[in-house]
């Protein structure tokens, strides 16, 4: 049980290392806002419905999709390896990364570092942040309501991004695009 509450202790941090983002990485007034197309407050709606379904079906229908401690390690490292790549990928890209869609005085375009493998780092470390979750959570409508929907609307946030992206880079974006995926590596 020990790696359980370690794990409800981490996804804790999370959370609000998360809220603390949300706070000190709002793009600033000198910064070009693009049109988001509210994809944020449907991010974060999602999130609060999936970790809602998640703890609900827990509570209520208590029907284990795993058994025993390798399970839980499992869940462990997604939980570090997502937080670990999505702290990376923020901290790579410095001054440009927001948590709203924005173009910043001088933006460039990162494409070293995490960003050579994939475009968009830090939403993969998201996604298997979620995938943990709905790992730890131990249910089938966890790992339901904490995969698919969050996938979804990352993609549709990704398509906000890159349409910025496209728009303020040109051809250089359309290059990057053409020589790595979105959020796997040779894959997707």
């Amino acid at each position: 049980m020990y790696i359980g509450h370690s794990i409800d202790v981490i996804i804790l941090i999370i959370f609000v290392s998360e809220v603390g983002l949300s706070i000190a990485k709002r793009a600033k007034v000198s910064h070009h806002l693009v049109n988001d197309d509210n994809s944020l407050r449907l991010i974060w709606r999602t999130i609060g419905i999936g970790i809602t379904a998640s703890v609900l079906s827990k509570m209520f229908l208590p029907h284990p999709v795993f058994s025993g401690v390798s399970f839980e390690s499992g869940s462990a490292v997604l939980l570090i390896a997502g937080v670990g790549l999505r702290w990376c990928s923020i901290v790579y890209l410095g001054r440009e990364f927001t948590i709203d869609v924005a173009i910043i005085e001088g933006h460039r375009l990162v494409t070293t570092g995490p960003y050579k493998l994939m475009r968009h780092p830090s939403y993969t470390g998201v996604l298997l942040i979620f995938l943990g979750m709905g790992v730890h959570f131990n249910h089938i409508v966890s790992l339901v309501s904490l995969s698919f929907p969050i996938f979804w609307v990352i993609r549709y946030r990704i398509g906000v991004e890159e349409k910025a992206l496209e728009s303020f880079f040109g051809i250089e974006y359309k290059q990057y695009q053409q020589r790595t995926k979105k959020l796997l590596p040779f894959l997707y």
